[in-house]
């Protein structure tokens, strides 16, 4: 009887791991190569000089960075507090694009931030780095939070919280 039971369970299991269709595998991630753009320094460059009447609010981060990765969240809730005002978030990211495949999409797909992201892909960051500011020595985070049409411009060089993001973005607005 008892070997009866284990035969019956054994066939049970082995049915259910065969026999699955398609539509009962596991979702491919939702975060895809098309959904995190590459960027160069032409690119930023243009990005950084947009006229439109637009407070953007633009980190750089990488996700071997500790404390990037800990501010994240503060920039997914000032994006949901300030959604539907004329203020756009950006994520640029500083991962190496050889490992854009393996770690930054998977991480990306896993946090589901919402927000929209960039790779950057020129890594000669004296070519560009002058262009988000001239205050910027290269660590990260960073954030630069700017409005051409009205003139605004702040760089903060150093890791923010919910509540200095949204002062900082008041005072812009």
């Amino acid at each position: 009887m008892r070997f009866l039971l284990i035969l019956i369970l054994f066939i049970s299991v082995g049915n259910l791991s065969f026999g699955q269709s398609n539509a009962h595998k596991k979702p491919k991630s939702k975060a895809t190569t098309s959904s995190l753009r590459k960027i160069d320094r032409k690119s930023l460059t243009t990005f950084l000089n947009n006229k439109n009447d637009t407070l953007y609010v633009v980190n750089f981060w990488a996700t071997w960075c500790k404390p990037c990765v800990a501010e994240l969240p503060a920039f997914v809730s000032a994006a949901n507090h300030f959604k539907g005002k004329p203020v756009k978030f950006q994520l640029i990211s500083l991962d190496f694009e050889s490992e854009m495949q393996t770690k930054l999409i998977p991480f990306l797909a896993r946090k589901k931030l919402g927000i929209s992201s960039w790779l950057m892909t020129d890594l000669d960051y004296d070519a560009w780095i002058n262009s988000v500011s001239k205050d910027w020595g290269g660590a990260i985070p960073a954030t630069l939070i700017f409005n051409n049409a009205q003139g605004k411009r702040k760089f903060i060089g150093s890791e923010l919280s919910f509540e200095e993001l949204e002062v900082e973005i008041k005072t812009l607005l």
